[in-house]
C-alpha cells in the first residue's frame, strides 16, 4: 500500500514538473506588454528589488517623455568573446512631470506574476482608462521571432529604431529593464561621437595574443518621447528583446 501510495506521489510531481517545463517554453504574455505600441495609454512598471510597480511606471512616464543623457559610455570586446561588455559613467536627468497629473489617479489596470517567491511583476497602469482599446488584458503565446530582433539599429522615415537584447538568468525583469536600456543605447551609439577607439594587445603565459577593442562614446543627449514599440521573449534561449523607437527630430546632442 505504502509503495502504491509513493508512487502515485512520484507520478504526480513527475506530471507536475512535466508540465511546468512544458509552460515555460510556451509561455502566455499580456498583449499590451507585447506590443506596447497599440496601447499608449498604457504606462508598464516593474515591482523588484523592493522597488514598486507604481513608482517605475512614474519614472517611466517622465522620463520617456523628456530626458537629458550625460556622461559616457564604453563598449569592449575581446579576441575570446566577440559580444560587447559595457561599462557605463553616464546618469539621466529628468522633470517630474506627473505632478501635472494626480498621481493617485495613475491606476494599476493588469498584473503579471515573473517570481512568486521574491514577489517580482510587471504591471499595466493608467491615467485614463476609458480611452484603452478592449481585450488589452488578452494573453498571447509568442512562437515566432520578428524580423527586427535580428537588427541592432535601423531608420526608416523619421524615426530610429534601436534593438535591445539581454539574457535572463532567472531575473526576468533585470532582464526586460536591460533590454530596454540597451535598445534607447542602440540609437544613441549609432547617432553619437565616437571619443576614442583602441585596440589592446595582450599576451598570457602560453604566449598567446588576444586583443581587447574599447570604444568610449560621449553622452550629452536631450531626447524626447521615446516609444517602445514591441517586445519578444525567445524563451529557448532565455533572451529578451525591446524594439525601441525615437524620432530624430526628438533626439538632440548638446554642445558644451
Amino acid at each position: 500500500m505504502i509503495r502504491s501510495k509513493l508512487i502515485l506521489i512520484f507520478s504526480f510531481l513527475l506530471l507536475v514538473n512535466i508540465n511546468g517545463f512544458s509552460q515555460s517554453l510556451t509561455r502566455e504574455w499580456p498583449i499590451w506588454f507585447i506590443h506596447p505600441a497599440e496601447y499608449p495609454q498604457i504606462i508598464t512598471g516593474f515591482n523588484y528589488n523592493g522597488y514598486s510597480a507604481k513608482n517605475n511606471a512614474i519614472d517611466n512616464y517622465d522620463l520617456f517623455k523628456s530626458c537629458k543623457v550625460v556622461g559616457t559610455l564604453y563598449l569592449y570586446t575581446t579576441s575570446h568573446s566577440p559580444d560587447y561588455g559595457r561599462m557605463s559613467n553616464y546618469k539621466y536627468f529628468f522633470v517630474r512631470d506627473t505632478l501635472k497629473h494626480s498621481i493617485d489617479s495613475l491606476k494599476c489596470i493588469d498584473k503579471y506574476m515573473l517570481d512568486v517567491l521574491s514577489d517580482d511583476y510587471f504591471a499595466a497602469f493608467s491615467f485614463d482608462t476609458t480611452q484603452i482599446s478592449k481585450g488589452f488584458k488578452k494573453r498571447i503565446t509568442i512562437r515566432k521571432s520578428p524580423k527586427w530582433s535580428r537588427r541592432s539599429f535601423f531608420s526608416k522615415s523619421d524615426f530610429y529604431y534601436g534593438v535591445g537584447m539581454y539574457t535572463s538568468n532567472g531575473d526576468d525583469d533585470d532582464a526586460w529593464i536591460t533590454a530596454e536600456e540597451r535598445g534607447i543605447f542602440s540609437i544613441l551609439v549609432q547617432t553619437n561621437i565616437l571619443l576614442f577607439r583602441s585596440k589592446v594587445s595582450k599576451s598570457n603565459s602560453n604566449g598567446k595574443n588576444s586583443f581587447d577593442d574599447i570604444i568610449a562614446y560621449k553622452l550629452n543627449y536631450s531626447i524626447k518621447n521615446i516609444q517602445i514599440m514591441e517586445r519578444y521573449p525567445d524563451e529557448k534561449d532565455n533572451v529578451y528583446y525591446v524594439l525601441v523607437r525615437i524620432k530624430k527630430d526628438d533626439l538632440k546632442f548638446l554642445e558644451k
